[in-house]
This record gives structure tokens, sequence and C-alpha cells, in this order.
């Protein structure tokens, strides 16, 4: 597994969404753990081939929470010794750890667009930005992942921009009537 390969994911439709941001080094983790989220106060371990179980260990929210304004129930809660937060342009919500070039954020939508309409806006965006344009992007995995119930599109993939090698993995897809999501985790190298 690459560098990025151990990128945490989550996404949640729930009330709380906790994201850790710890790149999780090769030897610390089994490498098909990818990352943790909370639901409803319960610990879910997400692997890299789309499943996930829920943990045996309860867990509290980091110190600082953010909170969509699009999508109510989405929120993210982070130790903000760690995580720089802001937002911005596209960006209802991003955050960054403080110790290495690993970032994630949330861009919302008012409205729900399907999976398949957002997996190729983002890869038009993706084109938009690669050297090489569309031959540029490199799709390493392309699938659905169900979380908490609701089916969302999966995209991972890599590119080159200015010069920076760069390593993608969005979750992204409706939220009922609420509206849609893309959660976008990206590091440095490949």
């Amino acid at each position: 597994m690459t560098n990025t390969g151990n990128i945490l994911t989550a996404l949640t439709t729930t009330l709380l969404l906790l994201l850790s941001f710890v790149v999780l080094p090769n030897s610390a983790m089994a490498a098909n753990v990818e990352g943790r989220l909370v639901l409803n106060g319960q610990e879910v371990i997400l692997y890299d081939d789309g499943t996930w179980k829920y943990s045996t260990t309860k867990v509290r929210p980091g110190k600082t929470c953010s909170s969509s304004d699009i999508i109510d129930t989405l929120s993210a809660c982070y130790d903000k010794n760690l995580i720089d937060a802001g937002s911005g342009g596209d960006w209802e919500l991003f955050l960054s750890n403080k110790r290495s070039t690993f970032y994630v954020g949330w861009i919302t939508e008012g409205i729900p667009v399907p999976a398949e309409s957002l997996g190729s806006i983002i890869l038009e965006n993706a084109a938009a930005a690669a050297e090489g344009g569309e031959s540029g992007i490199s799709v390493r995995q392309q699938d659905v992942a169900e979380i908490d119930g609701y089916e969302f599109g999966l995209l991972e993939y890599y590119l080159i921009t200015q010069g920076i090698p760069i390593t993608y993995r969005n979750y992204y897809g409706p939220i009922g009537d609420k509206g849609s999501v893309q959660i976008i985790f990206f590091a440095g190298g490949d």
C-alpha cells in the first residue's frame, strides 16, 4: 500500500463525524484500516475495501466541532492542536493536519445531485487541474461505498498539478433530500 493509501476517510449522515486526522503509519495499524468515525457516539472503523464495522470502543468527540450550514446532519470534530480549520471558495469546511501534508474538506450543495453526476464533475475538475488534462489522471478506485445505510460514490485518483503529485480520495453523493456532499481527502505524493 502506498503512503497515501492510509489517508483517513470518513463520511456520516448522522449527528456526528469524528475525524482523528492522524495519517496512520503502516506499522501502527493493519494495512486495510483507512480511518475511523463516530456514528451516534459509537466508533466505526472504515476499511479500504469499502466495508466498515462498529468498534467496541466508545469515543468522545474532539474539542472543536464544525457543522455544515447546508446539510444539518453533517459535522466534523477535531483536535485544534493538530488541525487547522478554515473555509472559502467552494470549500464549506477545509481542515489541514499541522504535522503533515494531509488535508480534508467538504463541499456541499443545497440540492441532491446523483452520485454518478458528481463523479463526472469531480473528474472534469481534476482534468482541468492535471498536467496533461484528462490523460494526466490515474483513477485508482471507482466504486460505491455504503455508510450508515446511504450509498455514496467513492473515487480515488492521482494527478500532478503545477509539478506537485497529489492523491485524492472522494466520497460523494446526495444525502436524502437535504442536498449533496463531497468529502475530499488528499495528500502530497503517490
